[in-house]
């Protein structure tokens, strides 16, 4: 299991890094997949955007969670909510902070508005929104006030233990999120920080980045062809995809499912090798899912777990090495 980083480790990769949204998240067990990008919600909280003091955020990448065995599959982090600490899925593919019902319930959170939307099976999923939380650190330093967040059931997050979702890009009130995956850390700082300073390699998007979802989309060049599509940049979701339209000439593995959090199961093709080219550096994956009836792509945590994001609170974004 992936040791947590010190305090100490934490702070030294803070000041180096400058050198080096729909709930998302193929949470890939032995048993099932839970598809990413699985709730297609467009909603847009109203937030408190406040300066705030850098913070470091651990990213762990646990063998198991309750029991459940997820291979380092996933992106997890530990942040408060009212003093309660609790573990939730890092989901760049989510466009907001999505809390189970159980956890809301837990907490004593209120709040009636109702928000419905459609998981990735098509089946619909509805929701309510909870008013006045306050997101801290493990540690209990403050990150942000939230005026209201979305909770709604999360059968297949729940069974694994964690308290909900959080959009990295939620936390960036006025400044950017720096997301260094393979090192295992997030910087939440002001805009003039040096952790919010683009990557020198990789690919730029400017604002807005979130394509009007609350969610990072970037061109990606698919093997050797001349189309350039946009993907869906989700953490949530372990295995990337492709369009079927850059899959014609690919071979076909096998097949495997998937599972929304609504609960309809779907069936999706598994082509390879492929080649993602994300700006100036060239992606080679050994096998990705096909993404039927759309012109965008994904890409997952298989590929993201190498990688860093430096995302702005104005959308635009940098992805790369």
């Amino acid at each position: 299991m992936r040791r947590r980083p010190s305090p100490r480790r934490l702070r030294r990769i803070s000041k180096s890094c400058s050198e080096r949204y729909v709930v998302g998240g193929m949470v890939l067990t032995r048993y099932s997949v839970a598809l990413g990008s699985a709730i297609a919600m467009v909603v847009a909280s109203p937030v408190m955007a406040e300066a705030i003091p850098e913070r470091s955020i651990a990213i762990e990448r646990p063998q198991q969670l309750d029991g459940h065995p997820v291979g380092a599959q996933l992106p997890i982090v530990t942040l408060r909510i009212g003093g309660t600490s609790l573990r939730f899925l890092f989901d760049t593919g989510a466009s907001e902070i999505v809390l189970s019902e159980r956890t809301a319930t837990q907490l004593g959170l209120s709040g009636a508005t109702t928000q419905t939307g459609t998981d990735s099976g098509g089946v619909a999923v509805a929701g309510r929104y909870v008013t006045g939380v306050d997101i801290a650190t493990a540690e209990g330093a403050p990150l942000r006030h939230v005026d209201r967040v979305l909770a709604m059931p999360l059968g297949p997050l729940e069974a694994l233990g964690l308290a909900g979702v959080i959009a990295p890009q939620a936390l960036a009130a006025t400044g950017c999120v720096r997301v260094d995956f393979r090192g295992g850390v997030a910087t939440v700082a002001d805009a003039g920080a040096v952790a919010c300073r683009p990557l020198a390699k990789g690919a730029r998007v400017a604002a807005p980045g979130w394509r009007g979802d609350g969610r990072p989309h970037v061109p990606v060049g698919v093997g050797e062809g001349a189309d350039t599509p946009f993907f869906l940049v989700d953490s949530g979701a372990w295995r990337s995809a492709i369009p079927a339209t850059a899959a014609t000439r690919l071979p076909r593995l096998r097949t495997a499912q998937s599972r929304g959090v609504g609960g309809k199961t779907v069936t999706m093709d598994i082509v390879g090798p492929v080649t993602l080219k994300v700006g100036d550096a060239p992606q080679p994956l050994p096998e990705a899912a096909v993404v039927e009836g759309r012109t965008t792509g994904v890409l997952g945590f298989d590929l993201l777990s190498g990688m860093t994001l430096v995302l702005h609170a104005d959308g635009a974004f940098s992805i790369g090495e």
